[in-house]
């Protein structure tokens, strides 16, 4: 999908998906009609859309930050993912759309010297009932 901060458009540009807050909007253009998906406990601050609309990651700000995986159609959360301290600043999918990456700070580094930590996940089974699985840390 196409991004302008914390809002994607789907391929199809069907729906508008978007954060106010902690919650998340899917707007469907042609009829007004809105859906939310709740979950989050801070701001959302980072999105990615994967390559076929089915999957959404969302972000949320703050000390060991939650990333959250929803199924578009439904608005289900079907993952929650923890690895960084704080800071998430980027998240994606690869082109298939079968791993997600996030990079945000550690919480390791000696007083407030934080360092990146970059995070990939294989989230390919999340949809059939299975779990997201770490790669690299």
């Amino acid at each position: 999908g196409h991004s302008a901060g914390t809002m994607l458009w789907t391929r199809d540009s069907r729906n508008i998906l978007y954060a106010c807050s902690t919650n998340l909007i899917s707007l469907n253009p042609d009829t007004n009609q809105q859906r939310f998906f709740f979950g989050h406990t801070a701001t959302i601050t980072v999105m990615a859309l994967s390559p076929d609309d089915l999957l959404l990651a969302t972000c949320q700000e703050g000390k060991n930050p939650i990333i959250r995986l929803w199924e578009v159609a439904s608005g289900e959360c079907v993952a929650m993912l923890a690895a960084h301290g704080s800071d998430l600043v980027c998240v994606d999918f690869d082109r298939v759309g079968g791993q997600l990456i996030a990079v945000g700070k550690d919480d390791k580094g000696a007083g407030k010297n934080f360092l990146n930590l970059l995070v990939m996940w294989d989230v390919s089974m999340v949809l059939r009932g299975g779990k997201a699985v770490k790669l690299v840390e």
